[in-house]
């Protein structure tokens, strides 16, 4: 409160606050937490002077914000997330309280979404675009750049897992040439069924049936090695299957037969893991074995043929015990849609050994993508239709003069409407927006009217018709009880919003696919390809 000071030759030592001006440019989107608590502390807590809420909410707020700008690597443990979360979380809705009841409800319904949904690497570059705290942004970027080495690694270390086996070998024997392609990945869903004892007769698998040659448990010392020949039509092959089944003990010490499958010639073997570890030695059995089959059933070896052999080695349950544990990992670090692009990335051409791609990409990703489009993208889209037809500043007359709004909308429904001149249509939920578009404009109706039993005919495109399309598009998403959704599913549910979509960018006026390239969007990002 001193004035300012001077010393030798008029030079200022000390500032004082008469020779500083506030620019009228300044709102306080302009400034960071520490700012702001500064300010409210010089300016109102120090002096005793009267604020709404609790001080020590900002306080709060303004610790947790120093603990993540000073943490020294940018982990933490969960409970100190937990305790810190609850801390914050606390502090922001007294403070929206503090403001009026409005406020805290629509501070919880944000921390409840933010709950909800992964935060992506792009989730975190937009924090880091709108946010003007320097070192936090700087803390953010170094996450980011820690998460891409962890994803190459953890891509190097998928890859590994998957194509340690994958060997091409070629085996003469006589006339014959066995084309080998060995692979640790099933290019089909071969049941896995064949664990426990006893015959399992008419079972099918590709397509074609098996019956069990071999009985007994598997030990966790032997891997399933899986034969499929591409044999000559002259090969008959229900004689085959039957020799196989009858000299299998010939064969054992080397492959022990599991089942055969007759269709094309598919034979599932057991293997010791000493032997898939040793490479020689894994390539000595499989010469043999076939020297075997050759000779046990009788296959004519003069006439030069090229026989194509797929071996498909399972993963063991270690190898694929890691691969779940560093996905489920790389999740929780990155988001499950950056794993989900990984994965893309190394295994997408194939399905893990079982048959079935170990499940990484999480469906609840996809139903976190149609929650965005629900709660962002549909209601963004209405909001324009709304102001296409009344202005924000004549909202609040239009709506005061229908009797039927006047008598039943709430008091909350009236602040946000009558905020409208101010903040535009921002804050207007799609139920009320719907509400005000069906009683406001009766010159838009659907082709049956409102709240006809059955959902709008493809045929149905009018611009009410359309709403009401996103009313039930919404009621189903937000009511929907199962979380995990298809990427099926997904593409249907997009390709419907993108038609209406389109048909709202003519309506306003947009340019093509001003609309419609936000689906496609989020549809792709990399949670890209989060939410």
């Amino acid at each position: 409160m001193d004035h300012y000071k001077t010393g030798n030759h008029n030079y200022i030592t000390k500032e004082c606050l008469c020779r500083i001006i506030a620019k009228q440019s300044n709102v306080v989107d302009c400034m960071d937490i520490s700012l702001m608590y500064a300010i409210i502390q010089s300016c109102y807590i120090k002096h005793n002077i009267a604020i709404h809420g609790n001080p020590r909410c900002i306080e709060a707020i303004k610790d947790t914000r120093n603990f993540l700008a000073h943490v020294p690597s940018p982990r933490i443990s969960k409970s100190e997330f937990d305790t810190r979360w609850a801390e914050t979380e606390q502090a922001i809705l007294e403070i929206g309280s503090s403001l009026g009841q409005y406020f805290a409800k629509v501070n919880q319904k944000k921390i409840e979404a933010f709950k909800r949904n992964d935060v992506s690497i792009e989730g975190i570059k937009g924090i880091i675009e709108n946010n003007i705290d320097e070192i936090i942004k700087k803390k953010l970027q170094t996450f980011i750049e820690d998460q891409r080495t962890n994803a190459v690694t953890f891509k190097d270390e998928i890859s590994e897992q998957l194509f340690k086996y994958k060997e091409e070998m070629k085996i003469e024997i006589r006339n014959l040439i066995f084309e080998v392609k060995q692979d640790a990945v099933a290019p089909c869903d071969i049941e896995k069924t064949f664990d426990s004892p006893g015959p399992r007769n008419n079972a099918t698998a590709c397509g074609v049936n098996v019956e069990e040659t071999e009985e007994g448990n598997i030990n966790a010392t032997k891997r399933r090695v899986e034969w499929k020949l591409a044999t000559p039509s002259t090969w008959n092959l229900p004689e085959i299957k039957d020799t196989l089944k009858k000299c299998s003990a010939q064969l054992r010490q080397w492959f022990e037969i599991e089942n055969v499958f007759v269709g094309s010639l598919v034979i599932k073997t057991l293997v010791q893991q000493n032997v898939l570890d040793n490479r020689e030695e894994f390539r000595a059995s499989v010469h043999l074995f076939l020297e075997k089959f050759v000779e046990v059933c009788r296959i004519n070896a003069d006439v030069p043929t090229v026989i194509k052999v797929d071996l498909i080695i399972e993963l063991g349950e270690f190898e694929k015990e890691d691969i779940r544990k560093e996905s489920a990992e790389l999740d929780l670090e990155m988001g499950v849609p950056v794993a989900e692009q990984i994965i893309d990335d190394s295994v997408n051409k194939a399905q893990v050994a079982t048959g079935k791609v170990i499940s990484m990409i999480s469906h609840k990703t996809y139903f976190a993508r149609l929650g965005h489009a629900t709660y962002q993208l549909i209601p963004n889209m209405i909001r324009e239709l709304l102001a296409h037809f009344i202005h924000p500043n004549t909202l609040y007359e239009t709506v005061n003069k229908n009797y039927y709004l006047a008598h039943r909308l709430k008091s909350v429904d009236w602040k946000i409407i009558h905020d409208v001149r101010e903040t535009g249509y921002r804050d207007l939920d799609y139920p009320l927006i719907y509400t005000i578009i069906r009683n406001c404009l009766p010159f838009i109706q659907p082709s049956k009217g409102w709240d006809y039993p059955v959902n709008p005919q493809p045929h149905e495109t009018s611009l009410g018709d359309d709403i009401e399309r996103c009313r039930r598009y919404r009621n189903l998403i937000i009511h929907r009880l199962n979380t995990t959704v298809s990427y099926q599913e997904l593409n249907e549910f997009f390709s419907e919003l993108k038609s209406v979509a389109r048909r709202f960018e003519i309506v306003l006026g947009k340019e093509p696919n001003e609309f419609v390239s936000q689906f496609d969007v989020l549809k792709t990002c990399s949670m890209d390809e989060d939410i």
